[in-house]
C-alpha cells in the first residue's frame, strides 16, 4: 500500500511541476517572442574595480 500511494504522490508532482512549465506564458506569444529576438544578440557590460579585474585574470592562470 505504501509503494502504491508513493507512486501515485510521484505522478501528482511530475503532472504539477509539467503543468507549471509554460514557457513565456501562452503559446500565441512564444513565436512573436522568438521573431523578435532572432537576429539580436545579447549585450551584457559588467563593471569591476581594476584591482578585482586584476585579481580575476590572476586567479583565471
Amino acid at each position: 500500500m505504501y509503494i502504491h500511494l508513493h507512486f501515485i504522490y510521484d505522478i501528482i508532482i511530475v503532472y504539477c511541476v509539467s503543468a507549471k512549465s509554460d514557457f513565456i506564458g501562452s503559446g500565441r506569444k512564444r513565436p512573436e517572442l522568438f521573431e523578435l529576438t532572432d537576429n539580436e544578440v545579447a549585450e551584457f557590460r559588467l563593471t569591476i574595480p581594476e584591482v578585482e579585474f586584476d585579481d580575476l585574470k590572476e586567479q583565471s592562470k
